[in-house]
């Protein structure tokens, strides 16, 4: 049996705890913003990270403005002044993506990122760990520049859906949702995982944290005036939203990404795949509840390699009927003691008795049931012996020499797998003529009757 355990654990990075290491979004809310006055704003919340070496910043996002010009810009998220507290990502062309951070003596760095698509969920992950800023996207560095210093305001607005220039808001078009704020400088391993799966609201050095799973998607949610954070004791005050409709309101959010794996099994194992116990190939499809309220959709690919242990006995000679594998052929009277030599798809035997053999086919191995042989040293029974094919190995024709005169002659000839693909009969002469031109080429047994003999004999088809 083997049983399916990967996607039980969770995952543990230098501290920060996630939900396991597959993707964790449930199909909850986002915020829609209309592109006219609609902003989220969580007031003075830049005392969270002032005086801090260490910050980072992630969202999800579903951009659709069609045209970026100044001053239509789309701001996604964090602090601005234009002075000295900046760290913020927003969207300044059509598929151009700025991360700033500047630091209270005034210093800027920027990193962009050029190829953003519209109408499609992006994640973005901007992280300055006292020596770089860094920016993520869908969990690959795109981008990082050197930088230092610290933010000092504890006075700045964290936007959501806006950033502010010169007086001019930049008001987001588009989705919003999975926004958080940390006091920590993520790792890539960390922004991978915060990319496929959810965050643990639990997870050290997370200061907020707004999931924005409020309200009824897409229905009256008049009533509500804050957005809460899941993490954080700081409620972001919902602007101008309409918080009615299929816009400017709680819509669907991030859905639950599918995590697709792929596994074989050998024939007769049983595959646990989370409440399921598979035996078949398939594609399957299960759910995991993880840590922290998500829960994960994992669709299997689930391929088991049959092995063939069907024997064929022709005369004296076994014939496995698995193909292109390896094979070992076993004493089934002896303890299933191997055969020395036998180790091919067809063996011969010298002895009667019960004989099996252990197929190994992709790296699943199985062994056959016993086959009796009983015909070793009867009276007119000889392999091989009393007539030899020429050419062999040969196409399109070969002969069929005899020790002596032939009489209403029988020539079968047959796969390694034991089928008959021709028959000839009521033969006369020393030489018989074999048209073999239609056959594939390998390996086959050509069986000859006459008189009350029978022999066989191998031919190799090029």
């Amino acid at each position: 049996m083997k049983t399916f355990i990967k996607i039980f654990t969770c995952l543990t990075c230098t501290g920060l705890v996630l939900c396991g290491c597959l993707p964790g979004f449930a199909q909850q809310n986002a915020l829609d913003f209309d592109n006219v006055n609609d902003y989220v704003s969580v007031p003075s919340a830049s005392a969270l990270i002032a005086g801090s070496t260490s910050i980072s910043m992630t969202l999800w996002v579903y951009p659709d403005n069609d045209t970026i010009v100044f001053p239509d810009y789309d701001g996604f998220c964090g602090f601005r002044n234009n002075t000295d507290a900046d760290f913020y990502i927003i969207r300044h062309g059509n598929h151009i993506v700025e991360a700033r951070f500047r630091e209270s003596g005034g210093m800027v760095s920027d990193v962009v990122m050029s190829g953003l698509q519209l109408y499609q969920w992006h994640h973005f992950a901007m992280v300055y760990d006292g020596n770089f800023l860094r920016l993520y996207h869908n969990g690959i560095d795109v981008g990082n520049v050197l930088a230092s210093g610290t933010i000092s305001s504890a006075s700045q607005t964290f936007f959501i859906g806006d950033m502010i220039f010169q007086g001019y808001h930049f008001y987001h078009k588009g989705k919003i949702d999975e926004v958080s704020l940390w006091n920590v400088a993520l790792t890539p391993d960390e922004v991978w995982e915060i990319y496929n799966c959810a965050i643990d609201p639990a997870s050290p050095g997370l200061l907020l944290y707004y999931k924005f799973d409020q309200g009824v998607a897409n229905g009256n949610n008049t009533g509500i005036t804050n957005l809460l954070p899941t993490t954080g004791s700081l409620n972001g005050i919902l602007n101008n939203f309409a918080l009615t409709g299929t816009t400017s309101n709680f819509v669907d959010g991030v859905s639950t990404p599918v995590h697709y794996i792929a596994d074989t099994i050998c024939s007769g194992q049983t595959y646990v795949f989370g409440s399921q116990n598979l035996t078949q190939s398939g594609v399957y499809t299960q759910t995991f509840p993880m840590p922290g309220g998500c829960d994960s959709v994992v669709e299997l690919t689930l391929h088991v390699i049959p092995v063939n242990t069907s024997v064929s006995l022709l005369g004296t000679t076994l014939i496995s009927q698995q193909s292109n594998a390896q094979y070992q052929w076993v004493d089934c009277d002896n303890a299933f003691a191997p055969v020395l030599g036998a180790v091919n798809q067809t063996y011969t035997a010298t002895a009667n008795g019960n004989y099996a053999v252990i197929v190994t086919y992709e790296g699943c191995s199985d062994t056959s049931n016993c086959v009796a042989v009983t015909t070793v040293g009867l009276p007119g029974r000889h392999e091989g012996k009393q007539f030899r094919i020429q050419p062999n190995p040969a196409s399109g024709e070969v002969f069929i020499y005899s020790h002596q005169w032939m009489e209403q002659a029988e020539v079968r000839v047959y796969r390694t797998d034991g089928v008959e693909t021709s028959r000839l009969e009521n033969l006369a002469g020393d030489r018989i003529r074999l048209d073999i031109s239609t056959l594939e080429p390998g390996c086959y047994f050509i069986s000859l009757t006459c008189a009350g003999f029978t022999g066989q004999a191998k031919l190799l088809v090029q």
